[in-house]
């Protein structure tokens, strides 16, 4: 399992408090292994999706996105998303008009520089929170 980064946690609490975000887990995992992957923090979140088994495909389409955004009611526009993989995350929904941006704690994919957040704690001052 994947190392819970401090910063999640702290960020989690701070958005579930606000009643403007609507949080949505969008992973391109199998339900079944998202839903184990998941379990702990499933109680901060408003939805979980699996690409793959609700979407029938993987993020890197951007009509999986659009897709997403259809189901959820809400424009591309007024989405905000966090990925970890450029191609499958980042890109297919700034396609879209997604506000996306790239997580890299290590800064080892800084050509991406324009969406890029070192921490979860960036996010929180680009929201304005």
């Amino acid at each position: 399992m994947k190392e819970i980064y401090r910063d999640a946690i702290e960020i989690l609490e701070i958005l579930r408090n606000e009643d403007r975000f609507y949080l949505v887990v969008f992973s391109n995992s199998s339900r079944d292994f998202l839903e184990i992957k998941i379990d702990l923090f499933d109680n901060y979140f408003d939805r979980i999706y699996s690409s793959i088994s609700d979407f029938g495909g993987i993020k890197k389409d951007p009509k999986i996105f659009k897709e997403f955004c259809n189901r959820l009611s809400v424009r591309p526009r007024d989405v905000v998303h966090v990925g970890d993989n450029y191609e499958h995350d980042v890109k297919p929904a700034s396609e879209l008009g997604i506000n996306s941006f790239m997580i890299d704690r290590d800064l080892k994919k800084s050509k991406y520089d324009k969406n890029m957040i070192k921490s979860l704690n960036e996010l929180i001052h680009i929201l304005s929170i």
